[in-house]
């Protein structure tokens, strides 16, 4: 066989391999879709873009499993509701997290933010603004876009273990999010330094199943296709993980205390800048943790390094609530033996979802942080 024989042959192989690959992971065993971010060049604030695809279906494994379908509002954010400013008198909750709260491996209809909504009743609206590999500052910041724009009367948002640390940076940082950097005997907090944009190669590669494949469910690293991949921080389940690890050696109060003492200084710029953006407002913090404790051991055992520092910088700000969530999941978990996780093995399942849903409702109805309010506004419907 002559080399130009060779190639034809090889060329053609290719083609025929690419299109039977692309038809096979469209509609046989699909690979995943995600939506598509952008940051406003005005706001600096990241979301999903809904002038791209406005819905699609998230897949996990090398082998395609179905996970759910995601949807994009007009405003950009998962969410089956349409956002609208708070009437005067009316009620609204603005629920702040990572890839938790975004929930793409959740159904819609079974999100934190939707199972929030259903138990605080149709004239409580929940709004939710989550993004995979957010953290603290992220949440600060753009909680001052969500007042300007909602005016939100309780925010609650749901934390893990790194989102301090990940939020500060010595040098550098991530170019699209907000950070804050040690300045003189505190901090200071650092804008993004670059709009993020996908380029047009990121978005036609995009459309393609099989490299949609390769990157979200292989997880493949390919060569100059970076688009819709802003590095994200050490949060999330990564640091769920880690945290459940260490809280699986049962450390002691004393043992935690340095690492605490770390993250203090963080942590209470963090909040205290948080409480003066939204001076009135109910700032509910739900500390996700080990899901799977025996109930009597959990008030014995402290939280990780960062919840901890949370909790205490929670106690010297009259405006600030603190949940720990473990004990809602042991309860659970004591009484159904059902699982928390999603099919990555990390992230909330539904039934998470709606233990942690009924966890923050419940602490809202027990500390009266809507009393003022005759939640008039309403609520869209999923």
């Amino acid at each position: 066989m002559t080399p130009f024989r060779f190639l034809v042959r090889f060329v053609v192989f290719v083609l025929v391999f690419v299109a039977l690959s692309e038809a096979w992971l469209r509609y046989v065993t699909p690979a995943s879709e995600q939506p598509i971010y952008r940051q406003s060049r005005t706001t600096l604030v990241y979301s999903a873009d809904p002038h791209a695809a406005r819905s699609g279906l998230s897949t996990e494994q090398r082998v395609p499993r179905r996970l759910a379908t995601w949807h994009v509002n007009d405003a950009g954010w998962l969410s089956p509701y349409r956002y609208v400013r708070r009437r005067p008198g009316g009620a609204l909750i603005a629920l702040f997290g990572d890839s938790y709260v975004e929930g793409l491996s959740v159904a819609q209809s079974q999100h934190l933010d939707v199972d929030l909504h259903g138990l605080m009743g149709p004239r409580v609206p929940v709004y939710a603004f989550g993004m995979s590999g957010w953290y603290l500052e992220q949440y600060v910041a753009t909680a001052r876009y969500v007042r300007a724009t909602y005016d939100p009367d309780l925010i609650v948002i749901l934390v893990g273990e790194g989102d301090v640390s990940a939020s500060v940076r010595r040098s550098g940082g991530f170019p699209y999010w907000y950070h804050i950097v040690p300045s003189g005997s505190g901090f200071r907090e650092v804008p993004p330094t670059q709009v993020y944009a996908v380029s047009r190669k990121a978005a036609l590669a995009h459309k393609s199943a099989l490299i949609r494949y390769l990157r979200y469910n292989a997880h493949a690293q390919i060569p100059g296709v970076h688009g819709n991949d802003v590095e994200g921080a050490p949060t999330g389940a990564d640091a769920d993980d880690l945290g459940r690890s260490a809280e699986s050696q049962t450390p002691s109060a004393e043992s935690e205390r340095p690492e605490v003492e770390s993250v203090l200084p963080a942590t209470r710029f963090l909040v205290d800048r948080l409480c003066a953006d939204n001076p009135g407002v109910p700032i509910v913090f739900a500390a996700r943790g080990d899901r799977y404790l025996p109930v009597d051991a959990v008030n014995g055992r402290p939280l990780a390094p960062e919840m901890e520092a949370l909790r205490e910088v929670c106690a010297e700000q009259p405006q600030c609530h603190f949940l720990d969530l473990r004990m809602p999941f042991s309860l659970d978990w004591a009484r159904h033996h059902e699982r928390f996780e999603a099919l990555d093995g990390a992230h909330y399942n539904a039934h998470a979802d709606a233990v942690a849903a009924a966890a923050i409702a419940a602490s809202i109805d027990s500390w009266h942080l809507l009393a003022g309010s005759d939640a008039s506004s309403g609520a869209g419907s999923p």
